[in-house]
């Protein structure tokens, strides 16, 4: 009797063993995504975006188009491909273009790098253009800061920095830098 309880506890630790040996032989030892492949992906993304802000009397008042825009979690950003975002402020309507472009999550700034242009249409018939390599707006001060190869266009000539800001609530602009410019005369 003592035989057979043996041979049973052997068969039964024997069943054990390779059930345990089956069991966590299946299971992987690491995932199949890396965590670091998965916090430098985007958690989402959207193509042919246009989003829309209205003011209180339900005047548009801010127009966002971009062929895509993927959002990063973990940096808090979203980046965009050929983004166009309108501003319409009193009689002034300030567009701003670029190849990319980057929104941080905490705040409103739009930072638009790459062949960047911003056309400024007021009630005047020439538009005023600024391009530069990179452009940043800041939404706390309104303005629109133009670094590298600045440059503007208008009715009344054109005029070259190292640094131009513009505020659009004022319509003042600023120049840092190496300034130049040419002007046109008045008969």
């Amino acid at each position: 009797m003592k035989q057979k309880w043996t041979l049973v506890s052997i068969a039964l630790g024997t069943i054990l063993v390779f059930g345990f040996t089956f069991w966590f032989g299946l299971t992987p030892k690491q995932s199949l995504v890396q965590k670091s492949e998965l916090e430098s992906a985007p958690d989402f993304f959207l193509e042919g975006v246009e989003t829309k802000t209205f003011d209180a009397n339900g005047v548009l008042t801010e127009k966002l188009l971009a062929e895509e825009i993927k959002h990063y979690p973990m940096q808090g950003e979203s980046r965009l491909i050929k983004p166009t975002v309108s501003k319409t402020q009193k009689s002034s309507v300030w567009v701003a273009s670029s190849d990319t472009g980057l929104i941080k999550d905490s705040s409103s700034d739009i930072l638009l790098n790459g062949s960047a242009k911003i056309t400024n249409q007021s009630n005047k018939l020439k538009p005023t253009i600024i391009t530069s390599n990179t452009i940043i707006y800041t939404d706390k001060d309104q303005s629109i800061t133009s670094l590298g190869e600045a440059n503007i266009t208008s009715a009344q000539g054109n005029i070259k920095a190292d640094t131009i800001t513009a505020f659009t609530s004022s319509n003042k602009v600023t120049m840092q830098g190496s300034v130049r410019g040419s002007y046109e005369q008045n008969r």
